[in-house]
């Protein structure tokens, strides 16, 4: 008798915490892909304002005699820079399982001097042209299809693969 009304109560205690908890796990779990919503908006955001500044380099650099290389090669640098924070900061505040892919990012833009003839040294030039692929085949896997937007169904398993093949890519 005494445990038949033990387990009776049990019962109800748990059944209590069951519907106190669900609600509370799912919008937990709302909450947590929001913030991967915005990461992932952030981060293709990044990718795009660097793809454009590597095109505005490569397009307005030969022939403009007026043209700072160096100054627009350190912000190119910055801006690989701040795609690398935004991936560390996924990775501390959303999701521990982004990876930063550090090796890509940071430290990649050595500012060389411009070649007597006004025009774009070649290794510099290969080195853009390689981010450029890289940062792109990133952008185009992180698209939605028939939009230029990102998609925010992407895993971050999915997210990190593009990012390992992008940056094979662009190696």
């Amino acid at each position: 008798m005494l445990t038949d009304r033990l387990k009776n109560y049990l019962l109800i205690l748990l059944s209590i915490a069951v519907i106190i908890s669900g609600p509370m796990l799912y919008e937990e779990k709302v909450k947590n892909n929001r913030e991967y919503g915005r990461f992932l908006n952030q981060f293709y955001h990044e990718l795009d304002i660097t793809l454009s500044q590597i095109d505005f380099l490569l397009s307005s650099y030969e022939g403009d005699e007026n043209f700072d290389l160096g100054y627009n090669l350190s912000l190119l640098d910055k801006r690989l820079e701040r795609t690398h924070l935004t991936l560390e900061s996924g990775n501390n505040y959303v999701d521990s399982e982004i990876r930063t892919q550090t090796y890509f990012f940071m430290n990649r833009i050595k500012i060389p001097r411009a070649n007597d003839d006004g025009e774009l040294g070649k290794n510099v030039k290969e080195e853009l042209e390689s981010i450029k692929e890289g940062l792109e085949y990133m952008k185009v896997g992180l698209s939605s299809e028939g939009t230029e937007q990102e998609n925010k169904n992407i895993t971050v398993k999915e997210f990190n693969e593009i990012l390992k093949e992008g940056a094979a890519i662009g190696d």
